[in-house]
C-alpha cells in the first residue's frame, strides 16, 4: 500500500472541476489522499506514461483493475485502454481524480528516482560537458600555468607584464567591440519587428506547461503573477501551470494556500537539495509536464497575453530542428532610478537587436533566464536544464546547438521588474557573469569536438558572444586603471605602457568603439519608445563599471562556491505593475 502524500495545496476549484468532468462522463469521482491504492501496480518504467495519460492504476480485483485520470475524454479513454491492455487481460474500470492528486501519488511513489534525475540528469547524460564539476583536468593545467608565468614574469619585470597585459586586454577588446558593432550595423535592417498574424490552427491547441519557481515571494508578487496569468489569450483548459516550491518555502506556500486558484494550477514541493537552484526546480518540474510545449516564467514576469499563442504558430511555421523560440523580456519599472533607467537600455539593446541578430545569423543563442518556450521532448533528450550553472538559460541555448537544434525569437515582451537596489543587482549580475563563465568551460573542454557539432563560423560567433561577454566586463576595469595611470602617473615606465600603436587601439576602444555601442543602445531605447531614458545614455560608463566588478567577484564566486544560487528578491519595486511600456 502507499500513503499519499499531504496534499499541500488543493482548492475547491479544482475539486468542483473534476468533480462536475466526471458527472459528464457518467464515471465516479474519488478523493485519492482518502482511497487505499495498491502500490505494486505503479510501474517505474511508466512513469512518463502516466503523466502524458494523466492516469494510474490504484487497486485491483481478480477481474478488473481500477485506473484513475483526469482526462476521461473519449480519446484519452481509448489511450487509456490500449496502454493498460498491452500489460493486463483484466477489464478496465475507470474513476475521474484530480490531476493534482496523480500528480502527488507518483512523486511520493518515485520520490528518489525523479529527486535524482532533477539534479544529475544533465551528468546521466553526458557528464563531461556538466557544470557539476567548474574545472576539466586540462582547464585546471592551463589555469595553473597562466597564473605561474604571469605571477614569475612580473616578479621579473612588471612593467613588461603590465605591458603586454595592456596589449593583450586592449586587443581583445578592440576585437570583441568590433564584433558586436559589426554584428548589429550588418543586420539592423532584419531586425525590424515583423509582428506574427496569429491564425488559428486547423488542430486544436495543445497543452501548454508553464513552469513557476519559485522562492520566498510575497503576498503582492503572487497576486500580481496570477492575474499576469489570467490574462493569457490561450484556452484555459489547455494550460498546465506548475508552481515549483523549494520543501521549505513555507512562506510562499502559505500565500497560495490563501487563494482559490483555477484547476489547472498546481503546486509541487521540490524535494530539499543541493544545488539549491531554478534549473533543478525546473528539471523536476519538468518531469510532471503534460504539454508538448513548455514555458518558464518568473515570480515578478507579466508576459504579453498572447505570448503562447505566438510561440505556437511560430513553432507551427518554423523548420522542425527549432526547438525553442524566445522572447523579449524590458522592464515595466524602468523610471524608478537612474539603476533601472541603465539596466532598462542594456535589456532593450539586448533583447530587442543582439536576440533577434544572433538568431538572423543561425548563431548560437544565449537564451534569457525566462519567456523561453521549448519544445518538451526536446528537453528530455538533451539533458534538461544543468542545476549546477548559474545562467542554465545561456548554457541550454547553447547546447540546443551542439544537438543540432536551432533558437528562434518572436516579437513578443515580457516585463520584469528591475532591480530598484545596487546590493540586489550586483548580486544577481554576479550570478549571471559566474554562469557565463560556466557556460564558456563547460564548452570549451572540446573545442574541436564543438567545431564539428556547430560548425566554424558558429564556434567563432560563440567566442565573440559568450566568451566575449565575459571578457569585455573583466577588461574594462584594468584598461581604465592603466590609462588613468597614465594621465594622473605619468613617467617613462607609466608611458611606456602605451606604445604609440596601443595607445590608438585604446583610444579607439575608449572614444569610437563605446561611442558607437552608446549610439546603437539609443537607437534600440528610441525605437521602444522609451525617451526619457536617453538623456541619460552617458551615464552607461559607470554602469560599465559596476559590470567589470561584479565580473571579478564572479571570478571569486566560481572557485570558492560554483553552484550557489544568488536569490534575486522580487516585490521591491515602488511602481508595482505598471505595464505601460512603449511598444
Amino acid at each position: 500500500m502507499v500513503e499519499i502524500l499531504k496534499m499541500d495545496y488543493y482548492s475547491n476549484n479544482t475539486r468542483q472541476h473534476y468533480s462536475e468532468l466526471a458527472k459528464q462522463h457518467s464515471l465516479p469521482f474519488v478523493i485519492l489522499s482518502s482511497t487505499i491504492m495498491n502500490s505494486d501496480l505503479l510501474n517505474l518504467n511508466s512513469r512518463f506514461e502516466y503523466i502524458q495519460l494523466q492516469a494510474i492504476p490504484i487497486s485491483q480485483t481478480d477481474t478488473t483493475i481500477i485506473i484513475a485520470t483526469a482526462n476521461p475524454s473519449p480519446e484519452n479513454q481509448k489511450k487509456i485502454h490500449a496502454f493498460f491492455n498491452a500489460s493486463t487481460k483484466k477489464s478496465i474500470n475507470l474513476v475521474v481524480a484530480s490531476m493534482q492528486e496523480i500528480t502527488y501519488t507518483l512523486a511520493n511513489q518515485f520520490k528518489e528516482t525523479y529527486t535524482h534525475t532533477m539534479t544529475h540528469c544533465r551528468d546521466d547524460l553526458d557528464l563531461f560537458h556538466s557544470a557539476s564539476h567548474t574545472f576539466s583536468l586540462t582547464e585546471k593545467i592551463v589555469l595553473i600555468l597562466l597564473v605561474a608565468f604571469l605571477l614569475i614574469a612580473a616578479l621579473g619585470n612588471f612593467f613588461i607584464t603590465a605591458l603586454w597585459v595592456n596589449v593583450f586586454l586592449a586587443t581583445g577588446t578592440l576585437l570583441v567591440m568590433s564584433y558586436k558593432n559589426g554584428l548589429m550595423m550588418c543586420t539592423l535592417r532584419l531586425l525590424k519587428k515583423r509582428p506574427i498574424e496569429i491564425i488559428k490552427p486547423q488542430t486544436e491547441y495543445p497543452i501548454y506547461t508553464i513552469l513557476l519557481p519559485l522562492l520566498h515571494e510575497k503576498q503582492a508578487t503572487i497576486t500580481l503573477l496570477i492575474d499576469s496569468l489570467n490574462r493569457l489569450d490561450y484556452p484555459a483548459e489547455k494550460l498546465d501551470i506548475k508552481f515549483l516550491l523549494e520543501q521549505d518555502d513555507t512562506q510562499t506556500l502559505n500565500v497560495i494556500n490563501k487563494l482559490d486558484l483555477p484547476w489547472y494550477y498546481q503546486v509541487l514541493i521540490v524535494p530539499s537539495g543541493l544545488p539549491r537552484s531554478k534549473p533543478r526546480a525546473c528539471n523536476y518540474g519538468l518531469q510532471f509536464a503534460l504539454g508538448p510545449y513548455l514555458t518558464i516564467f518568473d515570480a515578478e514576469d507579466r508576459p504579453d497575453p498572447d505570448q503562447l499563442r505566438k510561440a505556437f504558430h511560430r513553432f507551427l511555421h518554423s523548420a522542425e530542428n527549432v526547438a525553442c523560440v524566445q522572447a523579449a523580456l524590458n522592464f515595466y519599472n524602468y523610471r524608478e532610478n537612474l539603476l533601472t533607467k541603465l539596466f532598462t537600455m542594456e535589456y532593450t539593446f539586448w533583447f530587442d537587436y543582439l536576440i533577434p541578430a544572433l538568431d538572423s545569423l543561425r548563431a548560437p543563442v544565449p537564451l534569457g533566464g525566462t519567456s523561453n518556450h521549448f519544445k518538451t521532448e526536446v528537453l528530455y533528450k538533451i539533458g534538461g536544464w544543468d542545476p549546477f550553472i548559474g545562467t542554465e538559460d545561456a548554457e541550454i541555448g547553447v547546447r540546443l546547438y551542439r544537438y543540432g537544434y536551432r533558437v528562434e525569437s518572436i516579437p513578443s515582451t515580457t516585463y520584469e521588474e528591475a532591480n530598484t537596489r545596487l546590493g540586489n543587482w550586483f548580486l544577481q549580475r554576479t550570478r549571471w557573469n559566474k554562469g557565463y563563465m560556466q557556460t564558456y568551460l563547460v564548452n570549451m573542454r572540446d573545442p574541436i569536438n564543438m567545431i564539428k557539432q556547430i560548425g566554424p563560423v558558429r564556434f567563432i560567433n560563440f567566442q565573440f558572444f559568450v566568451g566575449g561577454n565575459v571578457f569585455i566586463q573583466l577588461a574594462n576595469l584594468p584598461l581604465w586603471i592603466f590609462l588613468l595611470s597614465t594621465v594622473f602617473f605619468y613617467n617613462a615606465q607609466v608611458a611606456s605602457l602605451f606604445p604609440k600603436l596601443l595607445l590608438y587601439i585604446t583610444i579607439f576602444n575608449f572614444f569610437i568603439s563605446n561611442l558607437l555601442l552608446l549610439i546603437l543602445e539609443f537607437i534600440a531605447t528610441y525605437n521602444r519608445r522609451l525617451y526619457c531614458l536617453l538623456p541619460f545614455i552617458p551615464f552607461k560608463m559607470f554602469y560599465w563599471i559596476l559590470m567589470s566588478l561584479s565580473g571579478y567577484y564572479a571570478i571569486v564566486d566560481l572557485l570558492l562556491r560554483p553552484g550557489y544560487w544568488y536569490k534575486t528578491e522580487h516585490g521591491i519595486s515602488k511602481q508595482g505593475n505598471n505595464t505601460d511600456v512603449p511598444l
